[in-house]
């Protein structure tokens, strides 16, 4: 019936996609290879054939052996470059891989300089980050949950986003962070998350974003 790939992460050679239907792939250097199945994945997880599909998959910078996605309403990790999955500790919110917005991007970020600290993007629940590789969760309630398009769908946090260019590290963590939430606008962290501001004039629908060498956020 067709489908999409919704979203592509890249480090160094090590390439994964996601789909809004049938899991997530890693190109193994002659194809794509599915890393949701019955052998890589926890035991009570569905598998593609069963429905499942993936809102979002990235990559650690750091260590490319590390990835992190969020798949049926949780996260998972893997530090074998999704040969297997683990559960994190995350609490499950609903998050529609297959929704209106499945293409928006950036729905989760791996901050460059430590694999442990990862921001996670939901649909209506706002963001969450953990600090120590996903053994516990917290919410960001400085940036809010995204507005409803309307229509009953929500865009969800996007566009989440380190700059490891500007501001420097702080306690092994990058302090400049972009975070666009539906509605509300684009939101700046210049402290490794302790705090957040918005951004005067941002755009309330960002689809997908970009820093460019010199720390300005697209």
């Amino acid at each position: 019936a067709g489908g999409n790939v919704d979203g592509i992460d890249a480090v160094g050679s090590t390439m994964v996609a996601r789909t809004d239907t049938y899991g997530a792939y890693i190109w193994n250097g002659s194809e794509w290879q599915q890393l949701v199945t019955a052998s890589s994945m926890p035991a009570g997880f569905l598998t593609p054939n069963s429905g499942g599909s993936v809102y979002e998959i990235q990559i650690a910078p750091s260590d490319s052996n590390i990835f992190y996605m969020e798949y049926q309403d949780y996260v998972l990790k893997s530090t074998n470059q999704g040969a297997t999955w683990a559960q994190t500790n995350f609490s499950p919110v609903a998050m529609d891989a297959n929704d209106s917005y499945r293409n928006n991007g950036q729905k989760m970020a791996i901050d460059p300089n430590n694999p442990n600290v990862v921001y996670a993007g939901t649909a209506q629940n706002g963001l969450f980050v953990t600090t120590d590789g996903g053994a516990t969760w917290q919410s960001v309630s400085q940036v809010p949950g995204a507005h409803s398009d309307g229509n009953g769908g929500y865009p969800g946090i996007t566009g989440i986003l380190f700059d490891p260019a500007a501001g420097g590290v702080t306690g092994g963590m990058t302090n400049t962070i972009f975070a666009a939430s539906y509605g509300n606008g684009v939101y700046e962290s210049t402290n490794a998350g302790a705090s957040w501001s918005l951004l005067s004039g941002s755009p309330t629908d960002v689809v997908t974003a970009a820093v460019s060498s010199t720390g300005i956020y697209y």
